[in-house]
């Protein structure tokens, strides 16, 4: 989803250096050391830096996995091209100005972002669709169509592998596009305040798979916390409804050191029809190595996954441990593999990735067509960010006429459910 490089703020700007001994490492509310601030970092040295359009997607995105299981960026030349964009933003923040507030919504440098939507960057992750959605929609078995789906949410992660942000979408902006198979995608910002993006995509006679996502960020240290907060829903043509969440994110490395990245947190994937339930937590070995590692012998990698798909009896919502009846495990890692009893569903290289693509003829709200966008694919930077400060001003503008005509129509804040806000103004 968006990879936001802000996140809320608190006592992190302008603090005089003491004369007492060093601060210790910030931790995150998980107990993560995520190192120092970005805000005590030094000033990256600009000389001889190639300007940061200057490089390639390729270059950009490039990388391996690392010694302890992250993703790590090696672009050495980018990552401080892009850092000197961060640390020109961050010296020129009044104190106190960012203390409790989501940077989702603050106006960024043209220089950390990408030239396309969030609406577009969406579909990143969806790239095994074509493959492993039609898997799961000719699959006769429930438990089999629900280790597709599975698979489906946990590869596509392996599809986000990026340093840079996304536009944020203006409120009824949209994005169209199709698969080779016909398959449609449509998406839609259906929200200002707070963000809210929607999207459906349609296999004629196969699935629907919907759903909307509100992105929120937060500094943690020289780390950022990203999650996309919203239900992934898959339904298929004899009633079975699949949902799910997506992890919590982690970019490293903001400012100083290796600039790394990894997921944590549990999938959730439920599937009330059936009666069928799988979790799968991220950041954690198997049982056995679990064992190993309480032993020390073994480190706990950051790419790897373990879970288990269960039944369960009874009317609970949310099952009992009790009430579940485990049907297999699974285990494997989001930079490369998911398996279920020992049997690879996914192995990165052996599945095709398909990205949709765009229409023909699309929506004049459609994100093509944004001024800021297409001068950042020239790799104008300056006009980039002239169209882009015109389009956050009309969009303020815009919201307070909205807010004055109709006070209710401006949610005061949370995830919203779906078309709550901007939709029928999309429409027309």
């Amino acid at each position: 989803k968006e990879m936001s490089f802000f996140g809320s703020l608190k006592d992190k700007l302008s603090s005089p250096k003491q004369e007492s001994s060093p601060k210790p490492a910030a931790k995150d509310s998980d107990g993560g050391d995520d190192g120092e601030s970005i805000f005590e970092a030094p000033e990256p040295a600009a000389a001889g830096l190639p300007g940061i359009e200057e490089f390639t997607e390729e270059e950009k995105c490039q990388g391996e996995r690392d010694s302890k299981g992250a993703w790590k960026f090696t672009h050495e030349q980018y990552i401080a091209s892009q850092r000197r964009y961060i640390w020109q933003f961050v010296k020129g923040i009044p104190k106190n100005f960012l203390d409790g507030k989501d940077l989702v919504n603050i106006s960024l440098p043209v220089g950390m972002f990408e030239p396309r939507s969030f609406l577009e960057r969406l579909a990143d992750s969806w790239s095994y669709g074509p493959t492993l959605l039609n898997k799961a929609a000719d699959a006769q078995d429930p438990v089999e169509r629900l280790k597709w789906v599975v698979t489906f949410a946990f590869s596509g992660l392996s599809c986000t592998r990026s340093p840079q942000k996304p536009f944020n979408p203006i409120l009824g902006e949209t994005w169209q596009a199709s698969y080779p198979d016909g398959t449609a995608v449509f998406t839609e910002q259906s929200s200002h305040h707070p963000p809210v993006s929607h999207w459906m995509v349609i296999s004629e006679g196969k699935y629907k798979f919907s759903g909307y996502g509100q992105w929120s960020a937060n500094i943690r240290g020289n780390a950022v916390k990203g999650r996309q907060l919203g239900p992934s829903v898959i339904e298929f043509a004899d009633g079975t409804r699949i949902e799910w969440e997506l992890p919590s994110l982690y970019l490293r490395g903001i400012m100083i050191g290796d600039r790394t990245m990894d997921y944590e947190g549990t999938m959730i994937f439920k599937d009330a029809h059936n009666g069928l339930m799988c979790e799968l937590t991220l950041g954690a070995d198997g049982f056995a190595d679990s064992v190993m590692k309480f032993f020390g012998k073994k480190e706990n990698k950051a790419d790897t996954a373990a879970g288990a798909l269960f039944c369960w009896s009874g009317e609970d919502s949310v099952p009992k441990p009790a009430d579940r009846k485990v049907l297999c495990s699974l285990e494997g890692s989001w930079l490369e593999h998911l398996s279920f009893d020992g049997q690879d569903y996914w192995r990165l290289g052996e599945c095709e990735k398909v990205l949709p693509t765009p229409v023909a003829d699309p929506l004049p709200s459609d994100c093509r067509f944004r001024e800021d966008l297409i001068a950042l694919r020239e790799k104008n930077l300056e006009a980039a960010s002239e169209a882009k400060v015109k389009l956050e001003l009309q969009q303020r503008a815009d919201a307070a006429r909205r807010k004055a005509q109709d006070p209710t129509a401006v949610p005061a804040g949370g995830i919203m459910s779906p078309r709550d806000d901007g939709a029928a103004e999309a429409a027309a």
